[in-house]
């Protein structure tokens, strides 16, 4: 499955490159935006929001969901690039 995975943690956050190493560690994984990752991975949502959800303090953000080839965005180019080849596009 391919989701997003978007998160607000200070940039001084104790955890905040652990969160990118979790993210990449799920799966396949690439950056998107500024704390927005886009995840290849065999885990469901539930998991992979658990498993991201160790390195967050109780005023951090989480937010996982599913993307389908029925979605549209402007994204950085190799992101955009890796995505529509998980869709087959290329």
């Amino acid at each position: 499955m391919i989701y997003i995975i978007t998160y607000n943690m200070k940039v001084d956050h104790p955890n905040y490159d652990k969160v990118s190493t979790a993210i990449q560690s799920l799966g396949q994984a690439v950056p998107a935006l500024k704390s927005v990752w886009l995840l290849d991975s065999q885990y469901d949502a539930n998991q992979v929001f658990e498993t991201l959800g160790r390195y967050l303090q109780h005023d951090d953000r989480l937010f996982v969901a599913e993307i389908t080839d029925n979605s549209m965005g402007w994204i950085d180019q190799p992101a955009s690039f890796w995505l529509s080849q998980k869709f087959g596009l290329y």
